[in-house]
């Protein structure tokens, strides 16, 4: 992990990262699509320890408007509403991410 990241949690890089490519790709196709509500839809784990820290994480970018401490880069993501849910749901979305992610992991 480069230096400068290691002052944040990983929930704080991940959702960074993330918020960061999801605005871009909107705004390379359709910037009206980032005035609406959009939500992002995470796995919610057993433990309620990584929800905890995930809401914190999201709280923190909500509040700063800026990614990893980034202030010369302002995003407005008070429209990203976080969402958690269970695995159980069988969701294609959550299946297709948990397979990449078992990829990279391996």
């Amino acid at each position: 992990m480069p230096k400068k990241y290691q002052a944040f949690d990983t929930y704080h890089i991940s959702l960074s990262q993330g918020f960061r490519q999801i605005a871009n790709f909107l705004k390379s196709r359709d910037s009206e699509e980032l005035k609406k509500d959009l939500h992002i839809v995470f796995e919610q784990r057993g433990r309620d320890d990584d929800a905890a820290a995930l809401s914190k994480a999201y709280q923190q970018i909500i509040l700063q408007s800026s990614l990893l401490g980034d202030q010369t880069s302002i995003f407005d993501f008070s429209n990203f509403r976080l969402e958690l849910m269970d695995k159980k749901s069988n969701s294609t979305g959550l299946q297709i991410s948990d397979i990449t992610a078992r990829l990279i992991g391996n």
